[in-house]
């Protein structure tokens, strides 16, 4: 199970676990695997613009960071490269 989803069981919302990312984010900004979950909880929302924004800055902090490439290449695949 991934880190995304274990930090949705944690909370009891994907908002609760936005707002958590958010905070830590704040802190500390350069992280990619909280960038990257902190996208899955906007992708699970609904929140498709934000969700590609944050896969896009983990895969900007870290080029060679295999989940963020993932979920980029599940939406260009999934819309068609639009």
């Amino acid at each position: 199970m991934g880190r995304a989803w274990k930090s949705l069981l944690r909370f009891q919302s994907a908002q609760e676990a936005i707002k958590a990312y958010t905070e830590y984010l704040k802190l500390k900004p350069d992280n990619a695997d909280v960038r990257t979950d902190l996208g899955i909880m906007y992708r699970n929302t609904g929140e498709i613009d934000k969700a590609i924004e944050e896969f896009k800055k983990a895969a900007q902090i870290d080029p060679k960071h295999i989940n963020s490439r993932y979920n980029l290449g599940w939406f260009f695949f999934m819309t068609n490269g639009i």
